[in-house]
């Protein structure tokens, strides 16, 4: 440790002894206060600078002091003699004994969210004269510190012990902010299940995870540490200071994170406000996706397990502080997250829900998600996200008119609900298209909106299949119009929804990508035109002006490899010169054609 011998010397000056006095104590200093103001700190021990610039989860070694009293002041790291400290203890260092010194705590409590056990969270220096330097022989020794001014009282489950409380188990009780368990406590064989251990934070008397841990014993074995509970559960309410995390601190004065793990997200842009059109994402205050798109999607992105606080802000924003919504969730080791944003940032500006749902602004979505199907079958979510919509059912014309929601094991959606990752079975694969209505629940005859599947294509593939938009634009500040929306794990995504455009296969696989020149050519109001694929994927054909603006999507869904035949009605356009583009993840493709 960079600062063991300077502290060795400086605090044997400070108590008036040197290090060859018979009287000896010894300290371990830690910083696991997380005020962004107390980021580094200056420590005099007396009127002796110690630690210069010490840094949050910082720690010295286990250090020989002389024993004796002494006063402990902390000040800014730009701080010039002792009367500048912010902050003072004091103590009495006895003959032989090892002791920890743990600052933690805010320097202004009214300025942080307060504890929810009401505990004082003011800066303050946690002692205990109880600490082992070294541990026992084939047996990890443990002192758990609850440093996290924000959370609760805490307990640690072990869930391949039936989520035994492991503090239980370790003879100590559930810990409130501010608590150590003292003596350090004894890990037995029990819990040293396996390489690594399992371990679960959950609020006292609840199952309600916090955060998961992951503690290799075996490595640690004959070690003493010092585990503890660090940072803010939300860091937004508290001047986005440092994320809760549990860190693990050993005699040497060597710091770990022992939050491990991960779990796989997927973020989502289903909210068709127009005024939210496009958004900036934070995690943790850290930009996490820069101009996110209406109904566009990430991939499924590997985080590290822990809590993460989750800012919505303006495509222009500078920072998290320009947040217009933020909302919080926990990753959990080997778990699987689809996160969607979803609703309206003012519901009195757009149509009411049907069924008096609350369609405000909101992150929702699953901690159930799978990024892969199953062989032999499509893996499919659905979720409802049109604010304007009734309760609505899926059904397929083909098997009579069968509820397709039924079938799969769920029941008609309302807006905002998601059902479980469902299983495609082959009776539900009926050709290469599966053509689906959505529904009024209970009104077949009634259909919002055909969809057409192939099932087939997206076998072993697994799909979101979004409900997105407004039934009713005009009445909701003229955003979107209602649609469909796959979206894939890779963060692709693809309407569903069927058109008036007529849309066949014709012919096999052609030799190459093609696309051909339209007939009749002049047109007037409809003209064909076919294109051949050579590999599945995602595939649209668009039309634009020759300013390049779109004018129509004609095609935007997964298609097998195939020759199609697509017809254009350019009724309600005027005469000129128009391009027709077909894209695939082979290339793209671009004709004209004149109206």
């Amino acid at each position: 440790m960079k600062f063991a011998t300077k502290l060795c010397l400086v605090l044997a000056l400070a108590v008036g002894l040197y290090a060859s006095a018979d009287a000896q104590a010894r300290v371990q200093v830690i910083h696991n206060a997380p005020d962004p103001a107390a980021a580094a700190v200056d420590v005099y021990l007396g009127d002796a600078l110690a630690i210069d610039d010490f840094e949050f989860r910082d720690a010295t070694e286990f250090l020989e002091l002389p024993a004796g009293d002494v006063t402990v002041s902390i000040a800014p790291p730009s701080s010039q003699t002792v009367d500048d400290a912010i902050f003072q203890q004091d103590f009495t260092l006895e003959d032989g004994k090892n002791y920890q010194i743990i600052a933690t705590g805010v320097l202004s409590p009214d300025d942080f969210a307060a504890n929810p056990n009401t505990v004082d969270t003011g800066f303050q220096l946690l002692a205990t004269d109880q600490a082992v330097v070294e541990g026992i022989e084939g047996i990890t020794t443990v002192s758990v510190v609850h440093g996290s001014p924000d959370a609760p009282t805490v307990d640690v489950l072990a869930p391949a012990l039936g989520n035994a409380s492991v503090l239980a188990t370790l003879g100590a009780d559930p810990l409130t902010y501010g608590d150590i368990t003292m003596p350090p406590l004894p890990v037995p064989v029990a819990l040293q299940t396996g390489d690594i251990s399992e371990l679960s934070i959950v609020p006292a008397g609840d199952t309600t995870v916090v955060t998961s841990l992951a503690v290799d014993l075996n490595a640690l074995d004959g070690a003493s540490i010092t585990v503890l509970a660090s940072g803010f559960l939300s860091p937004a309410d508290n001047q986005n200071g440092p994320a809760f995390d549990f860190i693990a601190v050993f005699p040497d004065g060597e710091v770990a994170s022992i939050v491990v793990g991960d779990g796989m997200v997927q973020v989502i842009h289903n909210a068709a406000d127009p005024g939210a059109a496009m958004v900036d994402v934070y995690l943790n205050g850290d930009l996490a996706v820069d101009d996110f798109m209406f109904r566009t999607a990430t991939p499924y992105l590997t985080l590290p397990t822990g809590p993460y606080e989750v800012a919505i802000a303006p495509p222009s924003s500078t920072s998290a502080e320009d947040a217009i919504f933020t909302d919080s969730f926990t990753v959990e080791n080997g778990r699987t997250y689809q996160i969607i944003a979803t609703g309206v940032l003012d519901p009195s500006q757009f149509a009411a829900n049907p069924d008096d749902v609350d369609t405000s602004f909101q992150l929702t979505g699953s901690d159930e998600a799978t990024s892969t199907g199953v062989e032999g079958a499509a893996t499919i979510t659905v979720y409802h996200g049109i604010t304007d919509a009734p309760t609505v059912d899926i059904v397929a014309p083909a098997l009579g008119g069968t509820s397709i929601l039924t079938a799969l094991g769920s029941g008609p959606l309302s807006y905002g609900e998601l059902t479980f990752p469902l299983e495609a079975s082959l009776a539900l694969q009926t050709g290469e298209t599966s053509e689906l209505n959505v529904i009024p629940a209970g009104l077949p005859e009634t259909v919002v909106a055909m969809l057409a599947v192939d099932l087939r294509a997206l076998e072993t593939a697994s799909v979101l299949v979004m409900a997105s938009g407004f039934l009713d634009p005009a009445a909701n500040q003229d955003g979107p119009a209602a649609d469909f929306i796959a979206v894939f794990a890779d963060g692709t995504t693809a309407s569903l929804v069927v058109t008036e455009t007529d849309v066949e296969q014709i012919a096999d696989v052609p030799a190459s990508l093609t696309l051909d020149a339209n007939y009749p050519n002049p047109f007037n109001p409809t003209t064909t035109f076919e294109y051949g694929l050579t590999e599945a994927g995602p595939v649209t054909v668009q039309v634009f002006d020759t300013q390049g603006r779109l004018i129509s999507t004609l095609v935007d869904t997964e298609q097998l490899p195939a020759t199609y035949r697509v017809t254009f009605d350019a009724s309600d356009l005027p005469s000129g010169s128009y391009l027709y583009r077909l894209t695939t993840p082979a290339g793209t493709l671009t004709r004209t054609m004149l109206l």
